[in-house]
């Protein structure tokens, strides 16, 4: 699992775990899966290269 969905996730915290979630909830933190940024990686990537040989079918 991932440290920092855990963190978020979890009920009851205590001690030093408690003090990161209170200092990384000032940050609008969004967790994705792994699989969904490679996703968007990958889908930028394409977006923003010129296709410089295009012909429409």
């Amino acid at each position: 699992m991932d440290p920092i969905k855990y963190i978020f996730e979890k009920a009851a915290l205590t001690g030093r775990i408690a003090r990161w979630q209170m200092l990384l909830s000032k940050y609008d933190i969004e967790y994705r899966t792994q699989k969904a940024i490679k996703g968007s990686i990958l889908a930028n990537h394409l977006a923003h290269q010129p296709v410089e040989d295009y012909q429409p079918i």
